[in-house]
């Protein structure tokens, strides 16, 4: 293979990163870190733990904004001038009282309002519990093996958070773990065995916009190179208005000026307007955005820091009600940080899942990016498991980029990565939004070795970026680690690089895999392989012989090709499916390629142009199957010459 280079670039979840580059070939660093977060590093200890540490590099998450043709096809619906997602449901305002949590109490309220105003579910969950699990270090120095570069009670933020959440460790209720106002250490233990309530199945992460004031000018930037224009500003804001309305709350960062310099002028007593207007400022408050008023007039605003035009949006602090208007107050548009730092979630769902691999407990924190225009990357993980289990796989959680387009596949017989024995398992996924997706499959894959595989295709219209973990020293990944032989790369699906041997250590692939088991089941006649297909059906036969062939406890039912029931004395043809309790599966009549239930010359046709290679004339998935007359796994002449007897009946 000819050698391309692979960049590295560190990945921000709220704010500022930098570029260090790597080549795959031969490892190059070069690291420059951010302005800003060169200004955090300066901090005393006692300071650093009051603040929100920057992400050191940059990433232009928006270049796939700006540079994509379809940039503008995301224009949102005119938006009210104000909206309040408190006209619509009802939001507890919640007390951190003096402790360091403002980000567990803003992750958990974009997950609340979520699933109030989508569900009517009214759900409180534990902001003490995501604390402690997110922490390194307990009670007798006691390790948390899957704890971020954190302690209690410091500093994290919603990039974490919304991570730890997805690996399936939370959230879990408050009464299970109610809020104190105390940062004590507990014991270890006191964390253990507490089962998630809920599943985020999407957030979103939302365009960066930094602000640098020239003369009464707002400059609108992504921390780095990109400078946005008023118009794309607007498409940004827009998109958060319509994301409050139709999902929920969404998360922010900001300066909190316990002062009052830069913010929270006078009304009736309260402190209920802010704009910092200094971008030399450190982050050191993340609070929750619920909605916006475009009228919000300038001279609400200290009239020693006044912005240039009106606008706000209305923001729900953690400090309790008798603070702000009720505990909320206005933040200005031009605010520096209001909008460098956005997560939105999308859809919450109940539990679905009985286990979860993934080598990324930590989450998103790089991004493996191509050089030479390469356009397409693919990135896998090979998982181990028990082969006793009977044990499918469900959905495939995937971290991904502003209109980027996936492809997966699954070799579930065991973790070869030949491309003859993956599966693809779904048709083209647009992504229109970076963050985090879990994709259902069609229908389940059943595992049957005690290894299987995962790949993705990374389709990009500029170039392809593979989202990776990856250790970032003294922060919150630091405590990352990597295997060899789990997490691999490839930019042909032919030759594949141990992420490991690449150069690339302690980094994994962000591809999670979740399964379901279950009964399992025996076929009389028939076979079933590690792709869900029930295969060795002879042509002419009906759904009431193929039901009496299979052997379970739960209900069976049939359906044709566009999912619609079918009666038992239908003639079964391959493409059909059998729906066994609420698990579906693949009917394959050998010999029949066109569905039709028979052989004919159309089926002969068909296998013929299979074998000598006709481009057009391929046979994948479950007419793959069908043409593989003997059953070993390949289409040649041997199933030309079995067709054609079968055809003339013979």
């Amino acid at each position: 293979m000819k050698k391309q280079k692979v960049a590295l670039i560190l990945f921000i979840f709220m704010l500022l990163l930098s570029i260090p580059i790597f080549a795959f070939a031969s490892i190059e660093v070069g690291e420059e870190y951010s302005p800003l977060y060169l200004k955090w590093e300066k901090l005393s200890e006692e300071e650093k733990e009051k603040s929100i540490m920057p992400f050191p590099y940059i990433i232009n998450w928006e270049r796939e904004i700006k540079d994509s043709t379809s940039f503008f096809a995301l224009k949102a619906a005119a938006s009210a001038s104000r909206y309040s997602l408190t006209e619509d449901i009802n939001i507890p305002v919640k007390n951190q009282m003096g402790t360091e949590e403002c980000w567990a109490f803003t992750t958990n309220t974009l997950l609340e309002t979520n699933l109030k105003l989508r569900n009517n579910e009214t759900i409180d969950f534990s902001e003490r519990y995501l604390d402690y699990a997110t922490s390194r270090t307990f009670l007798g120095n006691e390790i948390n093996e899957s704890g971020f570069g954190r302690e209690v009670g410091k500093g994290g933020n919603v990039g974490i958070a919304l991570p730890f959440y997805v690996s399936g460790k939370g959230p879990i209720l408050e009464e299970e773990m109610p809020f104190e106002n105390n940062e004590n250490k507990i014991a270890l233990s006191e964390i253990e065995g507490k089962e998630p309530v809920k599943k985020i199945n999407s957030y979103k992460t939302f365009p960066t916009l930094f602000k640098t004031r020239n003369g009464n000018q707002t400059i609108y930037t992504n921390g780095g190179d990109i400078t946005y224009t008023q118009s794309e500003v607007n498409e940004i804001r827009n998109e958060i208005k319509e994301h409050i309305v139709k999902y929920g709350a969404v998360s922010a960062v900001t300066f909190g000026d316990a002062s009052n310099i830069y913010g929270f002028s006078q009304t009736n007593g309260n402190r209920v307007s802010y704009y910092c207007d200094d971008d030399s400022k450190i982050i050191n408050h993340q609070v929750t955005i619920v909605g916006w008023d475009d009228n919000y007039a300038i001279s609400n605003f200290n009239s020693n820091h006044r912005p240039t035009k009106p606008g706000a949006y209305i923001v729900l602090n953690s400090w309790g009600e008798n603070w702000g208007e009720g505990g909320y107050y206005y933040v200005s548009y031009e605010d520096v940080w209001i909008e460098a730092g956005v997560f939105g979630i999308e859809e919450i769902g109940d539990i679905n899942y009985d286990n979860i691999y993934q080598h990324d407990e930590y989450g998103l924190s790089s991004v493996v990016n191509t050089s030479n225009n390469v356009k397409v990357v693919y990135g896998a993980n090979v998982f181990e498991r028990d082969s006793a289990k009977n044990e499918r796989v469900t959905e495939i959680g995937l971290f991904s980029f502003e209109n980027m387009t996936c492809e997966i596949y699954i070799n579930p017989n065991n973790g070869n990565l030949n491309k003859n024995e993956l599966v693809k398992v779904t048709n083209n996924i647009k992504t229109i939004h970076s963050g985090y997706q879990a994709i259902p499959l069609d229908i389940p894959i059943a595992l049957t070795g005690d290894k299987f595989a995962v790949v993705v295709k990374y389709i990009s219209e500029t170039e392809a970026r593979l989202p990776i973990e990856y250790r970032i020293n003294g922060g919150f990944w630091q405590y990352v680690t990597s295997n060899s032989g789990e997490s691999f790369w490839s930019l042909d699906m032919n030759v594949w690089s141990d992420l490991m041997t690449s150069g690339v250590s302690n980094a994994n692939i962000c591809i999670k895999a979740f399964t379901e088991e279950y009964e399992g089941l025996q076929l009389r006649e028939y076979e079933l392989d590690g792709n869900g297909y029930i295969y060795k059906i002879a042509p002419g036969t009906t759904a009431e012989q193929v039901k009496s062939n299979i052997i379970t406890n739960e209900n069976i039912s049939f359906y044709n090709k566009n999912n619609q029931s079918i009666s038992e004395n239908t003639i079964i043809g391959t493409g059909m499916k059998a729906r066994i309790g609420t698990s579906d599966y693949i009917l394959v009549v050998t010999g029949d390629t066109n569905g039709d239930g028979r052989i004919s010359v159309i089926d002969l046709s068909a296998i013929k142009l299979h074998s000598i290679g006709k481009t057009n004339y391929i046979l994948t998935g479950p007419y793959f199957r069908a043409g593989d007359m003997n059953y070993d796994n390949k289409i040649n002449i041997i199933d030309v010459a079995n067709a054609k007897l079968k055809a003339i009946g013979r």
